[in-house]
Parts: structure tokens; C-alpha cells; sequence
């Protein structure tokens, strides 16, 4: 095996590890749904170009919406959440691409 080969080896092995390591992260994405206390329900929502909180009941911003924080609403990391909102103090319930409670 030359040493081009060996290359090309380790890159897909590289790739490969990456994948799984990305399906392992923790991620959120527009239609997850989260509870703050025992009464609000929020769903996680893109609205112009701005993320942002709605109450389910009210439909009603829940604090503040914000734009250019997130990159991608399909993969939304825990350190873009966390500028949205201080992430600790809800609890996802509802996963959008999984379709799924969580």
C-alpha cells in the first residue's frame, strides 16, 4: 500500500468517525416542542429570519426572537440554543426529526 493510499484510507476513516460522532450530538431543529414549568408548552419556531419561542396555548412570543444566531434550523447546537434562550431552564419533550417524545 503506498503512502497515497493510506491517505485516502485515513480520510474515510476520518469521515466515517465524524458521521457518528454527529449522530451522537445533541441537536433541536424548528417544531421541537419544550415545556417551562409544569403549565407552558413552547414550540421552537422560525418566523422572517428570526428563531424564537411560541407558547402553544396563546400562540404568543415567549421572550425574545432572535436572527443570525442559527446556521442551519434543521441542526441547531446546543450553543446556538443557548442565545436563543437559557437552554437549562426548559425541557424538550417533542423531537421534530425524530417525530418523537424524548
Amino acid at each position: 500500500m503506498d503512502a497515497l493510499q493510506r491517505i485516502e484510507n485515513a480520510e474515510k476513516e476520518l469521515a466515517a468517525a465524524k458521521a457518528e460522532l454527529a449522530k451522537s450530538e445533541v441537536t433541536y431543529s424548528i417544531g421541537d416542542r419544550f415545556k417551562w414549568s409544569q403549565k407552558q408548552k413552547l414550540i421552537l419556531a422560525k418566523m422572517n429570519d428570526t428563531v424564537g419561542l411560541i407558547e402553544l396555548d396563546t400562540g404568543g412570543n415567549w421572550g425574545n426572537n432572535h436572527s443570525g444566531v442559527v446556521v442551519d434550523v434543521r441542526s441547531i447546537t446546543p450553543k446556538e440554543m443557548g442565545k436563543i434562550w437559557n437552554s437549562n431552564s426548559v425541557t424538550r419533550y417533542w423531537d421534530n426529526r425524530k417525530q418523537k417524545r424524548v
